[in-house]
């Protein structure tokens, strides 16, 4: 028996197309509408999870914060680490990324 499991979506608009991703397993694709992306989302992931199957999944913890428009960070202990980190997010590095279009 084929059994079914619901994941969550956060989709965006960059440009042309809406980029939807799964934040449980980070896979990421895009669309020219908001179904398409999240159609093609759904694929990517039964995709990734025929080559990574995975026993138990938990649910991300979804909250907004709040940053001031255009400001800048103030530097801190740390702060260098964390500019670092988000360097590395910004460019894909560690990401599994499956894309299907």
């Amino acid at each position: 028996m084929i059994m079914s499991e619901i994941f969550s979506v956060v989709v965006h608009k960059e440009k042309k197309y809406y980029v939807a991703e799964c934040p449980e397993f980070s896979t990421v694709s895009q669309g020219k509408t908001i179904e398409k992306a999240i159609e093609n989302l759904k694929k990517a992931t039964e995709l990734y999870l025929e080559k990574f199957p995975q026993k138990k999944t938990s649910k991300p913890f979804v909250s907004f914060f709040e940053v001031t428009a255009y400001g800048k960070a103030q530097d801190g202990p740390g702060m260098n680490s964390l500019k670092f980190l988000l360097s590395l997010v910004l460019r894909g590095v560690d990401r599994k990324v499956a894309m299907y279009c």
